[in-house]
């Protein structure tokens, strides 16, 4: 296991284990499905929105798959998303939210899979997509 989280609702685990993530009943621990990815590069942290549609994985290779989680689907990779390892990530309706040891915040966009926003810390910098 790389990585595990508690959905919102608190109904089901989620865990990162080689090639798959996989999801738990939280009461019985019962596997009620996987979620398979094209993309075998072991993931290090999850994130899921509120509303329970997106889950979001960080790889090692800090690139960001976004899955739909209700049909248990890869939708996007944001491949390269960052240069070096990523340290946070977070999801909600709209936005993929990254930060990375490469000093930098990235938002993307779900629906576009678009790059929206790039804060590098070092500088002081911010742009604008």
């Amino acid at each position: 296991m790389n990585s595990a989280i508690i959905s919102p609702d608190s109904q089901v685990i989620i865990c990162a284990c080689d090639n798959s993530i996989q999801v738990f009943n939280i009461e019985t621990l019962a596997n009620l499905s996987a979620i398979e990815y094209k993309h075998p590069v072991p993931i290090e942290l999850m994130a899921m929105s509120s509303d329970l549609r997106y889950l979001v994985a960080s790889r090692v290779d800090r690139s960001i798959l976004l899955f739909n989680f209700a049909e248990r689907r890869e939708l996007y990779l944001f491949k390269d998303a960052h240069t070096r390892k990523i340290n946070g990530i977070a999801v909600n309706k709209n936005l993929i939210a990254s930060c990375s040891q490469d000093k930098s915040i990235k938002l993307f966009d779900i629906e576009t899979c678009q790059l929206v926003y790039h804060f590098t810390n070092a500088d002081n910098r911010r742009s604008h997509f």
